[in-house]
């Protein structure tokens, strides 16, 4: 006869597990007998962020591809891709319909829905951001297709050898907000897709076409009058521009296809260019010149207002 057995033991398993909702898993097993590990979803819900796991470390390709996407310009240029970061503009690219390859985040619910998501840690994430304090998620995004100058109808915004990004943003920005039909960048410019360049742009990037070239002859072989500005000159008088008559942007015909240009930061429009036409902002006070990104505001402000009729 067996030895008597003081805990009887269910003839199946399965028979103790209990499902009821709300209930920690496997609720009716002993803590022996319960799984340890993670139940992973079958498929994942309709409008959810595709995760990888586990976490990635710093020497994870994808996160080295992210790093270099964040600092170097050529890497942008050869992968065609360009970063996003912080829950603000990660909206804005997704109501732009910006093409997003993949993103990183600190948790599930920073997610962006029907990416594929990489959970990382907050040393990963500051390794791939250019600020001292990265926002979850940082968006891998691709950039789009350049437009061909000479299709371009109306008149657009050309930054010329413009060198910083936060300028370059901000002309952006009232390009979008004026309505022009796109911001030619030439070379010698700062990167307009570079991080802080694309965050100074509040999302204006995502809506505005770029169109970048290699000089301001490109632009008028696109069929376009070129509006140059310059602070070198008093209304009415001589400007820096081989002998040419500076005008006023009151004065000044913005009707048809133009391309109105503001130069480098500190040394302006070449005065070599191929320039139509010389504009100057009038003021009286005696500051010589108003910061390109502030110039680009008024200028862009008045051509708007003045295009449309007012």
């Amino acid at each position: 006869m067996p030895p008597e057995r003081h805990v009887l033991q269910p003839v199946h398993r399965r028979t103790r597990r209990r499902r009821h909702r709300g209930r920690p898993k496997d609720p009716g097993r002993s803590r022996g007998e319960r799984s340890t590990g993670v139940l992973r979803p079958r498929g994942l819900r309709q409008g959810s962020a595709r995760l990888s796991d586990p976490r990635l470390s710093p020497r994870n390709p994808r996160v080295r591809r992210a790093r270099r996407l964040a600092t170097d310009r050529s890497a942008r240029r050869l992968e065609g891709l360009f970063l996003v970061e912080g829950p603000v503009l990660a909206a804005e690219a997704v109501v732009s319909r910006v093409d997003i390859i993949e993103q990183f985040v600190l948790a599930q619910r920073d997610a962006i829905a029907g990416v594929e998501a990489h959970v990382v840690d907050e040393r990963v994430l500051a390794s791939v951001s250019d600020v001292e304090t990265p926002r979850s998620p940082v968006l891998v995004c691709r950039i789009p297709s350049s437009v061909d100058l000479a299709s371009v109808e109306g008149w657009v915004i050309v930054a010329d050898a413009v060198s910083d990004p936060g300028n370059l943003g901000t002309i952006s920005r009232c390009a979008e907000i004026a309505g022009a039909a796109a911001l030619v960048v030439t070379g010698g410019a700062t990167d307009p897709w570079s991080p802080k360049c694309v965050r100074a742009s509040a999302g204006a990037s995502f809506h505005v076409p770029i169109v970048e070239v290699g000089s301001l002859a490109d632009v008028r072989d696109g069929g376009f009058t070129v509006v140059a500005t310059t602070s070198h000159a008093r209304p009415g008088g001589v400007g820096s521009g081989a002998g040419r008559q500076v005008i006023t942007m009151e004065e000044c015909d913005f009707s048809g296809r133009v391309a109105v240009v503001l130069g480098n930061e500190s040394r302006g429009v070449s005065a070599d260019a191929p320039v139509d036409r010389w504009v100057t902002i009038g003021h009286v006070g005696r500051g010589e010149s108003l910061n390109v990104a502030m110039a680009c505001a008024i200028l862009s402000h008045h051509i708007s207002r003045v295009r449309a009729g007012h």
